[in-house]
């Protein structure tokens, strides 16, 4: 499964929620929704805003916690001004708003992961959605299954 299509996997409503939510947070007008892109109007300043939603989990390998990029396009990553990191297994506060550019730093150079603990300076707002387990994220079987088998692998 590649990127694009894990991605495309997450429900686009839970996308399209997360967006809306960060609207009424922030006090911006929708000016549209296109998972993983949610654009809006800032009515102070009549300037865009725009976030990217992804979709990921986190695990724990030698004691030392990552976060997975494995189904995150980095390379396109950085088309807006904030990333929201949904960490779907994660308890509590399980999204993250980044600057966009925060974002990249922490991915562009690590290949499939970075460490959790790089996250948590970065971090500009965080909040809780209900997708916290693998029944609640709309994935598909595809993705389930890949996921599944990457914690299987970290825990061996």
């Amino acid at each position: 499964m590649n990127k694009e299509s894990y991605q495309g996997a997450m429900s686009k409503n839970w996308s399209n929620a997360i967006g809306m939510y960060m609207a009424l947070d922030w006090g911006l007008k929708c000016e549209s929704l296109n998972p993983p892109y949610a654009e809006f109007i800032s009515p102070k300043t009549k300037g865009k805003v725009k976030f990217e939603i992804y979709f990921t989990n986190y695990y724990v390998k030698d004691n030392t916690a990552y976060i997975n990029t494995d189904c995150i396009d980095t390379d396109t990553l950085g088309d807006s001004d904030y990333a929201v990191l949904c960490i779907w297994n994660k308890p509590n506060n399980n999204c993250v708003v980044l600057k966009t550019e925060d974002a990249c730093m922490l991915m562009k150079n690590n290949k499939d992961r970075f460490l959790m603990s790089d996250l948590i300076p970065v971090i500009k707002r965080k909040f809780e959605i209900g997708v916290n387990k693998l029944d609640n994220a709309d994935l598909s079987d595809e993705a389930v299954s890949k996921l599944q088998k990457r914690e299987i692998d970290t825990q061996a």
